[in-house]
């Protein structure tokens, strides 16, 4: 096992499968590349369970990102990711020990991250940004009997995971956005706007 000053996991449905790929989660991309800039010591890792849609470890702006190729599938298909993002945990951890495990959302790669975490007494931090933080999110049966840290992005969606569980984020963090691309969009608008910012989801 290689020493090192800290090994941070990234845990997330689907990430960018090339640098190319800024249509995809634009925010969480953001992420990382602040972490990297404001913690260069920490080694990175991201594992993302379904998008890319095929299985493969690949470098983005040089952190390393391993795509498990879930392709989104449910039931037995499902089961079979999850055993390959434990597979995959086992051998980086083993390489370079995790020192903590931060997961994207409040669904199966937290449920993932806990269990992992768990198992080898590594610090998780879970974010919540959307609908997972309402009732009809199965998985929050299964959290409501752990206590762990929870991010939430804003002040509203904590409030309703309070109203749901009854438990309170441990805090509340903004997404922060890449002044580098509201520089180069505002130097492309040519008109008036009424609109800074707007969210789209799926």
């Amino acid at each position: 096992m290689k020493n090192n000053s800290g090994h941070i996991v990234i845990l997330i449905p689907g990430f960018a499968a090339d640098e190319n790929d800024e249509s995809c989660l634009p925010g969480l991309q953001s992420y990382p590349l602040s972490l990297k800039k404001i913690a260069p010591d920490k080694l990175i890792t991201i594992i993302a369970f379904h998008y890319p849609f095929i299985s493969h470890s690949y470098l983005w702006n040089g952190i390393k990102v391993h795509s498990i190729g879930g392709k989104n599938k449910k039931y037995f298909f499902k089961i079979i990711t999850w055993i390959k993002v434990l597979g995959y945990f086992y051998k980086i951890n083993r390489e370079h020990k995790v020192s903590s495990i931060q997961s994207f959302w409040l669904r199966e790669c937290t449920m993932i991250g806990l269990l992992l975490s768990k198992l080898h007494s590594i610090n998780f931090i879970a974010t919540l940004q959307g609908l997972e933080s309402k009732s009809g999110n199965v998985y929050l049966k299964l959290f409501h009997f752990f206590d762990f840290k929870v991010v939430s992005g804003s002040q509203f969606n904590a409030d309703v995971y309070q109203e749901t569980t009854g438990k309170k984020c441990s805090e509340i963090i903004p997404f922060g956005l890449d002044e580098k691309k509201i520089s180069t969009y505002n130097h492309l608008q040519k008109s008036a706007r009424t609109i800074d910012i707007i969210g789209v989801g799926s």
